[in-house]
């Protein structure tokens, strides 16, 4: 907070490949209050989205071009992804107040 009762963001995005076993996209160190991460899909495949226990099977599908935002619940939380075959990039933008 600066002293004009402004909230000043940090802003940090970065490009992660996510394979068929499951791939970190957000820390859980990063998922602190007023953090949120947006992020899409810039494959020709479909991303699962979900825990460390992520699976292509009980993920949320993100699909190619499609984009998504986590705001957690409770810090500390982690998001992973994971497809079923090859890998795809996942643009991440993540912003902390």
């Amino acid at each position: 907070m600066s002293d004009r009762g402004l909230t000043l963001l940090l802003v940090k995005s970065t490009h992660v490949t996510v394979g068929v076993t499951a791939t970190k996209l957000v820390d859980e160190g990063q998922a602190v209050s007023g953090f949120r991460a947006d992020l899409k899909n810039i494959g020709s495949a479909t991303v699962f989205l979900g825990g460390a226990d992520v699976t292509t099977s009980n993920g949320y599908e993100l699909a190619a071009a499609g984009t998504y935002t986590f705001v957690p619940e409770e810090p500390g939380e982690a998001l992973y992804g994971i497809v079923a075959t090859a890998t795809v990039v996942v643009e991440v933008l993540t912003e902390t107040a």
